[in-house]
């Protein structure tokens, strides 16, 4: 499956079914994972703990996707990242996750780390929060 990071209003959210239904871009490139333990591996690295950090916002249905939330204490954690430590961050999320739950290289997690920085540093002013749609993609 493919985490797809996105902000929206939390009304918005929840009327986001595949990555069709995104009124943006996602707020960073997809990324490959075998569950939403890779995204709980990564609240534990930013906020000590997944319990409260990552909930399900709608489950998936015969014509949707589920759709995760990212509490406030995640965001601002992930906001508040210095440059310098990004890196450290990407590793301890790999680490935590382990090869199994994230199909992505500490590059690739630096990357999408930054560019979720970003897009909350953006959206936030207009009520956005940042969520997380795990699609199924049939492999080619």
């Amino acid at each position: 499956m493919e985490a797809l990071f996105f902000t929206a209003t939390r009304e918005g959210a929840t009327r986001v079914r595949s990555l069709e239904d995104l009124e943006d871009e996602p707020a960073a490139e997809p990324l490959r994972v075998d569950s939403p333990g890779a995204v709980v591996a990564l609240a534990v690295v930013l906020c000590g703990s997944g319990r409260g950090s990552i909930e399900q916002l709608r489950d998936a249905t015969c014509q949707s996707f589920p759709v995760w939330s990212l509490s406030a204490a995640f965001a601002n954690a992930l906001s508040s990242l210095a440059d310098e430590d990004i890196d450290s961050i990407a590793d301890a999320w790999l680490e935590k996750a382990g090869a199994a739950e994230v199909d992505a290289d500490p590059y690739e997690l630096t990357t999408c780390l930054a560019d979720l920085r970003r897009a909350l540093a953006e959206g936030r002013d207009g009520g956005e929060e940042l969520f997380v749609l795990f699609e199924e993609r049939a492999l080619s």
